[in-house]
């Protein structure tokens, strides 16, 4: 996958739109009965469904079905429709740079009677209209302050030294290698386990570059796996610009009382390459080494950059550069801050998925809450989980599990893991090391591809964000995240317990 002039993505799933339109039409009369003002037509409508065509022209649009009701006649004629919704880049109330979706053309129509009908439902004064006035990604301000606080610290922010683009990504090919660490000839380094691809869905796209230079990366590519939902990609040519910035701005910095002399950094497909040299009071001081990107944990989980740099100094003082290399590496400053796991230190390990639900949700949350505004309804849900971090090619990958609106999935397969637990002893004085075991669902594999832990699902159906046909929520103070998913009872006793 290539990213050309791109130095920041971020992208949400076009599914999760589907989720939105999905809980409009639940939820307004309007998006389920169109009415001719003056009493010519009265149109009926299914739940819409939000779509990808590709016959040489790629292109997101909505298809909606239903019945035409012409004047008084009871016979309703069959309606079908596909409206084609372009993306583009947009301005809001305060004149900020969004991402938006616009009415584009309408492609299809049956009957061919019914085209003014469905161009003043997607007119700005009509529902749909307005639905899509108010689907505002507000994410563009995020992503070129981030990159302006690596390309040009200390100075004042200005959005001109940018340009931006918010494109329909096409499916692509994404490299996930997977990372450990060995002992080798008396050291450790990267080892790595298995290199895998994944292919990415379709998906609505925002980028970055420097002003001049072209935001979409050739062929146009989605970064959103299809087991998540939302993606963050901070491509290996910002990596590269900021490293260059600090091998120069780093010289003469004092850390611990070690000043530096030199300081090179690289980003890989492990995560970075670090080499320096510095000085103290009596001694010349080096350090070299990879640093490691782990994510353990499965959805909800946690990263850890385990440092295998070697110095010939006390450890305080290497750990405290580490400190000053993570607050300096772009996309984390963004949504991480100083959360960054960084071994040995370690610490925070549960605060990485709550900075991913403030910053990394925020743009899809905002949006949602303008559609609710605008109808005044009930906000629409988001919730999201943090799914994976890697690298690959030197660029750095964050995606999240996201769900947005109302989504109906069933479970498609369940694994189990099992604790062994120690039987209590027999008596006073008596012990025992046998051990019994106890089964337990470790995940939960949904139809729309989305692995989840019990707890995470159980959230989902109990703020209807999922609906899982034959399943509920129990909401159990002593389950992590006070409740868990279970399945509806039934004749086979072995199933009626998911969490």
């Amino acid at each position: 996958m290539e990213f050309g002039s791109s130095l920041q993505l971020f992208a949400l799933e076009v599914d999760l739109l589907q989720g939105i339109v999905n809980f409009l039409h639940e939820a307004l009369p309007q998006f389920r009965t169109v009415e001719d003002p003056d009493g010519n037509y009265t149109l009926e409508l299914d739940p819409p469904n939000v779509e990808i065509r590709d016959d040489g022209d790629y292109r997101l649009g909505i298809h909606l079905t239903g019945k035409l009701f012409i004047g008084a006649e009871p016979n309703p004629f069959i309606f079908d429709a596909w409206v084609r919704i372009r993306p583009e880049v947009g301005t809001n109330e305060n004149a900020e740079l969004v991402g938006i979706l616009v009415f584009d053309s309408i492609e299809e129509v049956t009957p061919a009677t019914a085209e003014d009908a469905v161009a003043d439902a997607f007119s700005p004064e009509g529902e749909f209209g307005k639905a899509l006035k108010s689907l505002e990604l507000d994410v563009f301000k995020s992503l070129t302050e981030s990159v302006h606080s690596q390309l040009f610290p200390l100075t004042p922010y200005d959005p001109a030294n940018f340009d931006v683009a918010f494109y329909l990504g096409k499916p692509a090919s994404m490299s996930r290698p997977v990372w450990d660490i060995k002992r080798e000839d008396g050291q450790y380094v990267p080892d790595l386990k298995f290199d895998v691809s994944y292919a990415t869905v379709p998906a609505l796209v925002a980028s970055v570059a420097l002003a001049g230079q072209d935001p979409i990366p050739p062929e146009a590519p989605s970064i959103v796996r299809s087991d998540t939902g939302l993606a963050l990609i901070t491509t290996a040519k910002l990596f590269e610009q900021r490293f260059a910035l600090e091998s120069i701005g780093l010289v003469g910095t004092e850390v611990n009382g070690l000043t530096i002399d030199r300081f090179e950094a690289s980003s890989t497909d492990y995560g970075f390459d670090i080499l320096g040299e510095g000085h103290k009071t009596g001694a010349d001081v080096s350090f070299s080494g990879p640093m490691v990107t782990q994510f353990k944990g499965g959805v909800g989980g946690e990263v850890i950059m385990r440092s295998l740099v070697e110095t010939d100094v006390d450890s305080a003082w290497w750990v405290d550069l580490l400190s000053v290399v993570a607050a300096m590496i772009p996309g984390i400053g963004w949504f991480f801050g100083d959360l960054l796991i960084l071994g040995p230190t370690n610490e925070a390990p549960g605060d990485v998925e709550s900075a991913l639900l403030d910053k990394f949700l925020a743009p899809l949350t905002n949006a949602a809450t303008l559609i609710s505004t605008q109808f005044s309804i009930p906000v629409i849900p988001t919730e999201a989980f943090l799914a994976d971090v890697w690298f690959f090619d030197g660029n750095m990958a964050v995606v999240a599990s996201a769900f947005a609106g109302k989504n109906t999935s069933s479970v498609k397969a369940v694994y189990r893991d099992i604790a062994y637990l120690a039987k209590d002893p027999a008596g006073v004085g008596q012990h025992t090391n046998r051990r019994r075991p106890v089964e337990s669902v470790q995940d939960i594999v949904l139809s729309n591809g989305h692995t989840l832990k019990p707890w995470q699902a159980g959230f989902l159906v109990s703020n209807g964000l999922l609906n899982i046909p034959g399943h509920h929520a129990v909401n159990n103070p002593l389950a992590k995240g006070g409740v868990y998913l279970r399945s509806n009872p039934d004749d086979n006793l072995s199933n009626n317990l998911l969490g």
